[in-house]
């Protein structure tokens, strides 16, 4: 047992009693010395999952074509990444705008919005022909612009804590972290403050006993912030999950928390700062508190759908007669995104803007 992160939150436990799974959740992703997101992982083979962003430079041939088309040189350009990872796709973006649009990418700044110590310290590292361009902040940090924005984030809200409900005779009940008497974790049921969660309640009053749902306190942090920054922007958050009808019932009575190390799945409890541990976007709540923040929502679509939207297979197709290495890797990584197995069939992409027109069709609004 690793007993870094472990017996602190054991001690606490003793001392305080058990405590909500969105604490537990908090304390092993981004505890200060030993939190998951504090140590270097890599995403990939090496690592303990796998995203979006490591399907190659598909995903920023993308988003950098879709800058270059919303935005003129002359009113500028705020990019802002959520949770950037590896730092591979903005270092894509970036290169793709200084190589086809150096008049814009004179007029942009950079911010990227990063919680943990180690990914920023590798990020720095793929980004450092950029760094002078680029603050890395935390999101209560960022400050308004008059430029506009353009938003995005591949797996930024899953990694958001989660708390997870259940109803026991008709009963709300939150599930909670304790401690048993040989110092392992569990999982108890402790009745929740029907007034503290009365809308989470109302939310999913449908769903019958003994099905575990969840709810993240911090999105409407979230889309509040950024909304306070923003006047006029895009929004583009990819990830995994569904509109909620579609993620909690009867066939998954345990909800969607789980946890992942070295591409297994893994006790959510068991060492915790060792494995990663995630829960599927609810993209109904994603939308809902979007709206409330003064988002306007335009499109909610599998990855594989935006990406054919937004052009990958023409791009692919002007790519086809290059032979260089470059071309072919971005090539095969556009394929990918639209390969109807491939990976972006996983993932979700929920598109809002604000002030200004995404430049999304129609025909893919919500």
């Amino acid at each position: 047992m690793d007993a870094a992160l472990h017996n602190p939150i054991v001690c606490e436990i003793a001392e305080t009693g058990p405590v909500p799974f969105d604490v537990f959740m908090e304390k092993a992703l981004f505890s200060r010395e030993h939190g998951y997101y504090q140590n270097n992982r890599p995403p990939g083979t090496r690592g303990d999952f796998f995203t979006a962003a490591d399907i190659g430079p598909g995903l920023s041939q993308l988003l950098a074509n879709q800058i270059m088309k919303l935005f003129r040189p002359e009113r500028g350009i705020r990019i802002i990444e959520l949770g950037p990872g590896s730092g591979k796709v903005l270092a894509g973006i970036l290169d793709i705008i200084l190589k086809n649009d150096p008049n814009l990418f004179e007029n942009l700044e950079v911010l990227s919005i990063e919680k943990g110590r180690s990914m920023l310290e590798s990020q720095k590292k793929v980004l450092h022909k950029f760094e002078s361009r680029i603050s890395w902040l935390e999101l209560c940090d960022m400050k308004n612009s008059t430029k506009p924005s353009f938003i995005f984030g591949n797996e930024f809200i899953d990694a958001l804590p989660v708390k997870r409900f259940v109803r026991k005779g008709g009963k709300l009940m939150e599930i909670f972290v304790a401690a048993r008497d040989d110092g392992r974790l569990e999982m108890v049921e402790c009745e929740a403050d029907e007034n503290k969660n009365m809308t989470i309640g109302q939310a999913f009053s449908y769903l019958p006993d003994n099905c575990m749902f969840e709810s993240r306190p911090g999105l409407k942090d979230v889309m509040g912030e950024l909304s306070r920054v923003t006047g006029q922007g895009v929004l583009m958050l990819i990830d995994y999950g569904d509109e909620a009808e579609l993620l909690y019932g009867p066939n998954r009575l345990n909800g969607t928390v789980r946890a992942y190390e070295k591409h297994r799945l893994a006790d959510p409890l068991e060492n915790p700062g060792s494995r990663d541990i995630t829960a599927s976007v609810d993209f109904t709540a994603l939308k809902n508190e979007a709206v409330l923040a003064g988002w306007h929502p335009v499109a909610c679509l599998s990855l594989t759908k935006a990406a054919m939207v937004l052009g990958a297979v023409e791009m692919a197709a002007g790519l086809a007669l290059k032979s260089d290495r470059d071309s072919i890797r971005a090539k095969m990584s556009l394929m990918s995104l639209v390969f109807p197995r491939g990976l972006g069939a996983y993932f979700k992409v929920f598109i809002a803007d604000k002030g200004m027109q995404s430049g999304f069709p129609t025909q893919s609004k919500l």
